[in-house]
């Protein structure tokens, strides 16, 4: 049952039909709590209970009114897409809000549990009416113990009727009154001589309902014979059910009754009944949202409250938000009614793309889609595990910051994490799954401000760009199923984004804009300081800017918004460093640490590490040494404590000082390029798109400013700044974010490299950037959708009558440049160990003469040399029972397996030299991860070293071989100069050229 105008009207003015429809949902309300609470349903004179009663009257009345629908507009998609707009958007709000809000709050479960249960994803089958009726875990201990929403039983047999009818009126039977009227006879005959629960003992519902249906119908057909002499039919009517009655077929006396009654009354217009609409129609929203709110009621009132306050509770409860339902949704949704003045099939088409592309280039569409993506992408991951970092350092630091409250404060512990790596996980009790739930917060609230941002620096076309961008950069939404600090982080950098914007462009000038951008700026000092620096150096340029011009410029007279712009800048960043500041202060007063906390030297030491290339360890195959260089220079085994934070920021000095410069510019201009463009380990492991995105965004930036320079927009007029940048502050704040994103640069190249960082640290400025870029290179364009000589066309247009050509193109190039700089990249890329830049290395043991080779697809040329016969071919080193038990012995934290190769090719190249371990049963371990194991190799005879890790599935602990995969030409020759295997012994080298700390 589903209580619909087929109008989809608001209200009916004319006649009573709201009014009936708000007194039938009501009187189910009402039935339904006596069920609710455990007692007896009320019934209509022994038929059906109250609650059946109003159903078969919406029925009854939408039969007539759906039926008339169709008779104004005899077109099925209209009539369809009307249908859907009034029993959808309502009924998908009441599922969803159940399922995912009520049941969530009202379970016996673990929330995660709950989230990832079977039946909790069952239950949005009611979308396509196969509706579930238990949620695990819910309401479960009321007197009617697990229904959580008995009213949706009736919605699948009303979407049926509307189907039913649909297909008649397809194949005509509407057209003709006599015919329709003579299937409806049929039907009802049918009925009543197999269906009728006065023979058959038992009520049939979903026919009975739909006879109650085709009856309102039959009665629309009638109207003008009825309206004649509504007496008479009354009368005959009411003769025939009372005859039926006597003779105790009570049901079919209703069905001879009570569809009249109900159009008849429906159809007047009572002064009083008449104007139950004004305000709106609640009955749908009564219907579909009273009874989990009674059974919520209960479950916290009931029986304190007893049946008559539980009851007029609920109706409260129940009309309040009905009527909100009605007017933000409902309503709002039959505005996307189709008209019937479109009568072709053509226009209907047409209406319909139109309809989508208004939907599409709406401002709210692309962060609705967008923040759906992610709650989505969250609520699946709620109950994934716990990462390192919070596992050991945040979570902990919370629970003690829980136990000891604010005195927390004087201990180490509170300044070995950014605050708000702890403060925002304790707000929720450290509990995983709450702070998870609260991060599905945080990104509705990144999604809104980075929006907003992008809109206001170019438009819709910019927030719809930053939008795609965000999704497409996939590790910015990783971590928000975390306790990881980059949903706060992006939250606040966002937010201030947005503050920055509303100053720069919208000139807002007032408080509580600098408010928003000086809490927000807190909020991101205090989660990952990266600005840190930036911030205060922002403040001074400020200030000398506002000094200047009090003292060299007091009496020129400037109508420009820049110095009320960077006053409120000021005012802005002053009251974010005010917190920070305070925490500077307590850190050097009490612990002599003048910083908002440690752990920048773990990162630096890491960046700048030659084994590692200043990339996470894992991606060459091996582990973190910092806590071995901490317990050999600083006797501690907390590289997160002052003297583990000094420790391995003098490791990381010592390392910057002794590279050569050659070798400096080789390390940075790598790093330089992961950072830019991710490192190949990670694209191996989350696909090209990583990369693919960020070329996307630095060649829209730079063909929007070629673009802008190109056409002269930028051109500067004599005695004064460039046009553009003077009108435009869009461009300005533009400016900035290109300045900050430099400025961010630089700060990470000498810091340990991975794609969080990246992301996390760089995406947030170039997403608005490359927005505006795309706006600026194609905000011009229009799609229009028009006919033309009986054809419809879907044309693209240019608004300033530039050629689509020449504005698609700078689109085109970017594309085109992205990929193929990304596809070359990785083909020509290499990520493996420099033999030349290992750091310090000791030998544990050496694979030389006497150690056996045995060679597959090649034949021997010499001593330990052979020619390839075939490609693949592999070369097989034996490891024996003795050397297992010297690298066993040795226990070295990161081993090397160092080969000697010599290669020579006439022709061709190697493409790649692989290693695995093959052991003596015959089992072949491959790591995994590839891309450290491609090397790449020289084939002109030279011995060269070609280095792998030793660890993990490479590290030998039986009896076997190393296997060396050669991928080169027929032909090639291969000389092998012996094998060792290496311990790292960088760490033990940066502890002695650390000099120890003065204890005075």
């Amino acid at each position: 049952m589903s209580p619909l105008s087929p109008s989809a009207q608001g209200s009916h003015p004319g006649n009573n039909f709201d009014a009936i429809r708000i007194v039938a949902a009501t009187m189910v309300l009402v039935s339904h709590h006596y069920a609710l609470t455990g007692q007896m349903e009320p019934s209509f004179f022994g038929i059906h209970s109250l609650g059946g009663l109003a159903v078969t009257i919406f029925f009854v009345i939408s039969g007539y009114l759906v039926t008339a629908s169709w008779q104004r507009d005899p077109n099925v998609w209209r009539f369809g897409l009307r249908r859907f707009l009034r029993i959808w958007p309502a009924l998908t709000a009441v599922i969803v809000l159940t399922a995912y809000g009520l049941g969530a709050w009202v379970t016996e479960l673990p929330l995660g549990q709950y989230l990832t249960h079977g039946a909790t994803a069952n239950y949005l089958q009611g979308l396509w009416m196969k509706i579930h009726f238990v949620l695990p875990g819910v309401f479960e201990d009321n007197p009617y113990p697990s229904g959580v929403n008995g009213s949706l039983w009736t919605i699948p047999i009303e979407v049926r009727c509307y189907l039913f009818l649909g297909l008649a009126g397809v194949v005509g039977l509407l057209r003709f009154r006599v015919v329709f009227l003579t299937g409806v006879a049929i039907a009802l005959g049918w009925f009543l001589l197999r269906s009728n629960a006065d023979l058959t003992g038992s009520v049939h519902y979903g026919r009975e309902l739909s006879v109650f249906f085709l009856s309102g119908a039959a009665l629309q057909a009638l109207e003008p014979q009825w309206r004649r002499r509504p007496a008479r039919w009354a009368a005959v009517l009411c003769l025939l059910a009372g005859a039926a009655w006597v003779a105790d077929w009570r049901h079919t006396a209703l069905l001879l009754a009570l569809p009249f009654a109900v159009i008849y009354g429906g159809t007047r217009a009572t002064p009083f009944l008449r104007r139950a609409g004004r305000w709106g129609d609640p009955s749908y929203g009564i219907y579909l949202f009273a009874f989990p709110i009674q059974q919520t009621i209960i479950f916290y009132a009931w029986p304190e409250a007893g049946f008559t306050g539980s009851l007029l509770l609920a109706i409260a409860c129940t009309t309040a938000l009905a009527y909100a339902s009605w007017h933000l949704l409902e309503k709002q949704a039959l505005k996307f009614k189709p008209s019937r003045q479109q009568r072709t099939w053509r226009a209907t088409l047409s209406c319909g793309l139109q309809r989508i592309r208004n939907i599409l280039l709406s401002p709210w569409a692309w962060p609705v889609i967008a923040g759906f993506v992610g709650l989505r992408h969250i609520a699946h991951r709620l109950g994934a595990p716990v990462l390192p970092d919070p596992e050991y350092t945040y979570l902990p630091a919370a629970r003690a910051f829980l136990e000891q409250g604010w005195s927390f404060l004087l201990t180490p512990q509170s300044y070995q994490v950014t605050p708000l790596a702890y403060l925002w996980p304790a707000l929720w009790g450290a509990e995983p799954l709450l702070i998870r739930v609260a991060n599905m917060g945080l990104w509705i609230g990144s999604v809104f401000f980075l929006w907003r941002t992008s809109c206001l620096l170019g438009g819709p076309l910019a927030g719809a760009s930053a939008m795609v961008l965000l999704l497409l950069s996939s590790e910015l939404l990783r971590y928000f199923p975390s306790e990881m600090t980059e949903p706060l982080f992006l939250f606040a950098l966002f937010g201030w984004m947005h503050a920055l914007a509303r100053i720069v462009i919208a000139r807002d000038y007032r408080a509580s804009t600098a408010l928003q951008g000086a809490i927000m700026l807190t909020l991101t000092l205090l989660t990952r300081p990266v600005l840190q620096l930036v911030a205060p150096a922002g403040l001074l340029a400020c200030l000398a800017w506002l000094t200047y011009r009090a003292a060299f410029l007091r009496g020129e007279s400037d109508d420009s918004p820049v110095p009320r712009q960077v006053a409120a800048l000021a005012w802005s960043v002053a009251g974010a460093l005010v917190l920070p500041l305070a925490l500077v202060l307590k850190n050097g007063l009490v612990f002599g640490l003048w910083g908002l906390g440690t752990g920048s030297g773990i990162g630096l030491y890491l960046g700048t590490h030659p084994l590692f290339q200043g990339a996470e360890p894992g991606f060459l195959g091996f582990g973190f040494d910092v806590n071995t260089l901490v317990a050999l220079a600083a006797q501690s085994g907390n590289p997160l404590s002052l003297e583990g934070d000094r420790a391995t920021s003098l490791a990381a000095f010592w390392q910057l000082q002794s590279m050569a410069p050659a070798e400096a510019v080789q390390f940075f201009t790598r790093k330089l390029w992961w950072w830019l463009a991710h490192h190949p380990a990670q694209i191996e492991t989350a696909g090209r798109t990583l990369r693919n995105v960020r070329l996307i965004e630095f060649f829209l930036i730079a063909a929007a400013v070629l673009h802008l320079l190109l056409n002269r927009r930028l051109a500067v007029q004599p005695g004064s700044e460039p046009v553009l940048l003077r009108r435009s502050p869009a461009l300005w704040l533009a400016a900035l974010l290109a300045l900050l994103l430099g400025a961010m640069l630089v700060q990470l190249l000498p810091i340990l490299h991975n794609s969080r960082y990246s992301s996390v640290l760089l995406d947030p400025w170039l997403i608005p950037l490359a927005s505006l870029s795309m706006a600026v290179l194609i905000g011009t364009l229009h799609i229009r959708i028009e006919r033309s000589r009986s054809r419809w066309c879907l044309a693209l247009m240019t608004r300033d009558h530039r050629a689509v050509s020449s504005t698609l193109g700078w689109l085109v190039v970017v594309v085109a440049l992205s990929f193929t700089a990304s596809f070359l990249s990785l083909k020509w890329e290499r990520n493996a160990i420099d033999p030349e830049r290992m750091g310090a290395v000791r030998t544990i043991v050496q694979l030389a003469e006497n150690v056996e080779t045995a060679a597959h697809g090649m034949q021997p040329a010499g001593e330990q040399a052979w020619i390839v016969m075939q490609s693949p071919a592999s070369l097989n080193v034996a490891v024996d029972a003795s050397v297992v038990k010297q690298i066993s012995e040795a226990n070295p934290f990161n081993a090397l397996w160092e080969t000697q190769l010599a290669l020579e090719s006439a022709g061709g190249k190697c493409r790649q030299v692989g290693f695995s371990f093959q052991t003596f049963t015959g089992r072949i371990l491959q790591p995994s991860y590839r891309l450290p194991l491609q090397p790449r190799v020289e084939t002109d005879g030279a011995m060269r070293p070609l280095v792998v890790s030793a660890n993990h599935e490479l590290r030998p602990r039986e009896p076997g071989s190393l296997r060396i995969e050669i991928h080169c030409p027929v032909g090639t020759r291969l000389q092998w100069g012996g094998t060792r295997v290496l311990e790292s012994r960088h760490p033990w080298d940066a502890a002695a050229h650390i000099q120890p700390r003065d204890p005075a």
